[in-house]
């Protein structure tokens, strides 16, 4: 089975929807990935923007409370951020204050920083759902997923519109050349399109020329040649029909009638 076209228009057809497809498919994976960059990035900055913030507030709640823990707790409790949920742990790892209105997600955009309290280190870490996020990159996609067949379709109808045009002027002389025959040999094919089709068609015209010349020079040699043969051929039979017509002749006369007859026959045989 064949899935290769075998037309030609088919075949440019075909290439043109590659080399436009195989580009535009390239520029939305680059494009998606750009914008799936772009936006975890927007997301980061946020919740680095959101940490400092935290920080800040937590070194100046640090003169009001004294106490390192109390003032962590009281700071998650008071500094708030939608969505995002902030956890702070100590040098062991563990968890000593964490935002009770946003649980922990899977899958969430996560940035830390380190906080030094009371010469206590603790690890600041903000979680941030990419529900958002992903429900934006879906859109994206289904977007992608529409305009990729509209748009391949429309690459190649393009192509088979271009190819279809490109190529009439060869129907047209296929056409014409199909008509053309031995008593059509004054005919010739037209000269349009591109400059390859025309230097084509000048091609092949001036192949008509040397051949309706040849014919005209056959015809020209069949009829000279029949003409010429047609003197003798006429002698011989005349003079046979002649010879023969009375049963018995003198050897002479049959001799003179043979001499004819070898006379024309060198003649048909020069000619």
């Amino acid at each position: 089975m064949r899935r290769w076209p075998v037309t030609l228009r088919g075949r440019l057809t075909l290439w043109f929807t590659i080399v436009l497809g195989v580009p535009f498919l390239a520029f939305e994976v680059a494009g998606y990935l750009l914008f799936a960059a772009a936006l975890g990035a927007g997301t980061e900055r946020f919740v680095d923007d959101a940490l400092a913030a935290f920080s800040r507030e937590l070194r100046a709640e640090r003169f009001v409370r004294g106490d390192a823990l109390e003032t962590i707790r009281s700071t998650v409790r008071e500094v708030r951020f939608k969505d995002l949920r902030i956890e702070v742990r100590d040098s062991s790892g563990a968890v000593v204050a964490a935002s009770e209105d946003a649980p922990p997600t899977r899958g969430a955009r996560v940035r830390e920083r380190d906080e030094v309290l009371e010469g206590q280190r603790f690890r600041v870490i903000g979680a941030y759902p990419r529900r958002e996020e992903e429900a934006v990159l879906g859109r994206i996609r289904t977007g992608f997923i529409l305009a990729v067949p509209f748009l391949l379709g429309l690459a190649a109808t393009g192509g088979f519109l271009l190819a279809k045009r490109g190529l009439r002027p060869v129907a047209e002389m296929g056409a014409r050349a199909a008509e053309i025959s031995a008593s059509t040999l004054h005919e010739r094919l037209p000269v349009t399109g591109g400059e390859e089709l025309v230097g084509l068609a000048t091609v092949v015209n001036a192949l008509l020329d040397r051949l309706q010349a040849a014919f005209e020079q056959q015809r020209r040699f069949m009829a000279d040649a029949s003409h010429e043969l047609r003197t003798p051929t006429a002698i011989v039979r005349t003079e046979a029909e002649v010879t023969l017509a009375r049963p018995h002749r003198e050897e002479p006369e049959y001799r003179a009638a043979l001499e004819v007859v070898h006379d024309s026959s060198r003649r048909l045989t020069q000619i």
